[in-house]
């Protein structure tokens, strides 16, 4: 009976092992790790994707299949500080380019991008310093953080009119952003990537939906003017603006980005308006002028060190609404700090366990 037993466990995880190896994909169901040739790959069954190259040639041609099955990504660091590399052939069918697929590639020159591929992730080309030129393709509708971040060689760059949303710091260092002259610097649908004003103040213009870390260090702005088409703030738009001091924020702003303020040091006022659901991580971090904040009661979350070192902070209410609050939310601010809310809320027990003074609402 005890070596049946054994048996049939030995078979149920014959089974079990190999189908969760992993979680993790292009459409997050399960897959099975396997390698050929020079290249290992997630097997999803119908299709497959590149975890990693692991071979040395110049000139690259990823296969159109891998074991008789077709290639539809480039998983997240599949060619990662491959610096050998001059040129990357990927197959036409692929849709994904993952989290820092070809970062460092530094002597990548030439890379085309198959007019199929709809997501390109964060770090994708990250420091491939040696490419001059990227065609992005219509079907492509956001880039992810830093995509093309320190490839400082790329002077040339085709962004379709339906991009309609770029990650922070996308195209930093990059030549093409440095010779940019416009004021604003806009693209994809309605997207503003880049701030070039000498004035203190900024009037967005109408057009733009969408605000990229355009503002970033911008250390002499004191005033901007969002226009009410503008739908969503960018991670780390006005980090480091450390005289801005006015700031209206439109009621069809859904999502503000984590660290949208941080170290706004001149921040002393801030309204936020009922169309924001969640106050992100490090949003208002480092805001040591913020006094007083009230969080509207269409907030739910409010994530980790959100308003950290905003050491001015007296007085927060927070609604019943909120149902969950992240870890040293407001470290490093006054023992003073007054968290204000209902009684039973998730508030004040968030406020009893870190010691803060809490004051049921009247």
């Amino acid at each position: 009976m005890q070596i049946k037993n054994k048996k049939v466990l030995a078979v149920i995880f014959a089974i079990i092992l190999p189908i969760f190896a992993c979680s993790c994909g292009p459409d997050s169901r399960l897959f099975v790790e396997k390698y050929t040739g020079q290249y290992k790959y997630a097997d999803y069954g119908k299709y497959v994707v590149v975890t990693k190259y692991q071979g040395n040639e110049k000139d690259v041609k990823v296969p159109d299949e891998l074991n008789g099955k077709p290639v539809i990504g480039i998983g997240e660091y599949a060619f990662e500080e491959k610096s050998t590399i001059t040129s990357i052939i990927v197959p036409a069918r692929i849709t994904t380019i993952g989290f820092g697929a070809f970062t460092n590639c530094s002597s990548l020159q030439e890379f085309h991008i198959p007019d199929g591929v709809t997501i390109i992730d964060d770090f994708a080309f990250c420091g491939c310093t040696a490419i001059t030129s990227i065609d992005i393709p219509d079907s492509v509708k956001s880039l992810g953080k830093k995509v093309f971040y320190g490839c400082t060689s790329l002077k040339d760059i085709t962004i379709p009119a339906g991009v309609k949303k770029i990650g922070d710091d996308a195209f930093f260092k990059t030549l093409w952003l440095m010779g940019q002259k416009d004021e604003f610097v806009i693209v994809g649908d309605g997207v503003l990537v880049d701030f070039n004003g000498l004035e203190s103040t900024a009037v967005i213009p109408n057009c733009v939906t969408f605000i990229a870390s355009a503002f970033k260090n911008c250390g002499s702005l004191t005033s901007v003017s969002i226009p009410n088409g503008v739908t969503e703030i960018g991670d780390y738009t006005f980090f480091g603006c450390s005289s801005l001091t006015n700031i209206n924020i439109p009621t069809g702003v859904t999502n503000i980005g984590q660290g949208a303020f941080y170290n706004c040091t001149s921040l002393a006022n801030i309204d936020i308006p009922k169309s924001i659901t969640n106050i992100n991580e490090n949003m208002f971090y480092g805001c040591r002028s913020l006094t007083v904040v009230n969080i509207p009661d269409s907030v739910i979350s409010i994530g980790q060190s959100a308003f950290y070192n905003c050491t001015s902070l007296m007085q927060i209410k927070i609604p019943k609404s909120v149902k969950k609050m992240g870890a040293n939310i407001f470290a490093k601010c006054s023992g003073q700090l007054v968290i204000t809310g209902e009684k039973g809320s998730t508030a004040q027990k968030y406020a009893e366990d870190e010691s803060i003074n809490f004051s049921e609402n009247k």
